[in-house]
């Protein structure tokens, strides 16, 4: 392995070491789902990788990490608490750290000498260089598992076990005492994912369902066979696009919470495209429309991307539009 992947695979986060004791996989009970799920991430984040990397940094570098060390960081960063040094400290002193190995490695080449080694971090606990350095790998490991419980969190609303995670991380880097295979982890992980996913998606198109089923009472909407509802805000007077047409908009784009997903109004830059090529809502919307016209749409998920999500869109979205009408470019319905 080249000392420069090393470096990258280092600084990525992608797990190195790891401090399981042989008992490890009894310190916690599986006593629910999540917590058989929380087990098997950690277990998922640190096998292979783990045994991958460790076995290069010592082959190429001579480098054996202190798991002790190593683990500490990793769990500083996964409870947020006790830090030895920052995340900024510890990138900086990896990167220092390993630019000196690659120097180290160069000058051997032609002098067959070392050059000074890096000082250590200041923290009285961690006693020589490769405490430190062995506590800023785990460092931002835990920060990339942090990172991905939060994802997780805001996703499906579910919290993972961090105990549970953190046996689970242990046992999957030593391979003892593991819970769960490694194999049958990934195929939990997979169904149960699914399963949260689906029932989130199910939420969302319930709550666009409900919003619609309200909105068609209010004052001044208009509902289409196809179940698309709007609301009129300025009528206007030139052309009518058809299919074929290419049309010139303005457009402001919310979730039914109000969260703006994409909006040509606040970059301030009107949008250029064919009727037939956004989504159905959309092409049936504006061939409601004259030049000059400002409506407001409420687009049921299925004239929309259903269950593809789109950066902010979840599956199943309903979406609101104001559409202002600015030109239409070619293609209009003759009067």
């Amino acid at each position: 392995m080249k000392l420069n992947k090393l470096v990258a695979l280092s600084i990525a986060g992608l797990t190195m070491i790891s401090c399981g004791g042989k008992n490890g996989g009894k310190d916690v009970k599986l006593e629910t789902k999540l917590d058989s799920v929380s087990y098997a991430l950690g277990i998922m984040s640190s096998s292979q990788q783990f045994k991958m990397t460790k076995k290069g940094l010592k082959k190429d570098l001579g480098l054996d990490l202190n798991e002790s060390a190593f683990m500490k960081g990793f769990e500083n960063a996964v409870d947020s608490t006790d830090f030895k040094m920052t995340s900024e400290v510890a990138t900086k002193f990896l990167n220092e750290f390993f630019e000196n190995q690659r120097k180290l490695a160069e000058k051997r080449k032609e002098t067959d000498t070392k050059p000074e080694a890096l000082p250590i971090s200041k923290d009285a606990s961690l006693k020589t260089q490769m405490d430190s350095v062995s506590y800023g790998i785990g460092l931002k490991n835990g920060e990339r598992m942090l990172f991905m419980k939060r994802n997780i969190k805001d996703a499906l609303n579910l919290d993972l076990n961090m105990k549970a995670l953190k046996v689970g991380y242990k046992n999957g880097a030593d391979s003892l005492n593991m819970q769960i295979k490694p194999a049958d982890g990934e195929k939990m992980l997979n169904a149960y994912f699914k399963e949260k996913q689906e029932e989130k998606n199910q939420e969302n198109k319930k709550a666009g369902e409900e919003f619609l089923a309200k909105n068609k009472t209010e004052e001044g909407v208009k509902t289409t066979k196809s179940g698309l509802q709007y609301i009129v805000l300025k009528e206007g007077k030139g052309k009518i696009p058809t299919a074929d047409s290419k049309v010139k908009v303005h457009y402001h784009g919310t979730l039914i919470d109000g969260k703006v997903f994409d909006s040509s109004v606040e970059r301030k830059e009107p949008a250029e495209f064919g009727v037939s090529q956004v989504i159905k809502g959309w092409t049936e919307g504006l061939q409601l429309m004259k030049e000059g016209a400002k409506y407001k749409f409420f687009i049921p998920q299925n004239l929309a991307y259903g269950a593809r999500p789109a950066g902010l869109i979840k599956p199943y979205s309903t979406l609101i539009f104001e559409v202002e009408l600015l030109e239409v470019k070619k293609g209009d319905k003759k009067k």
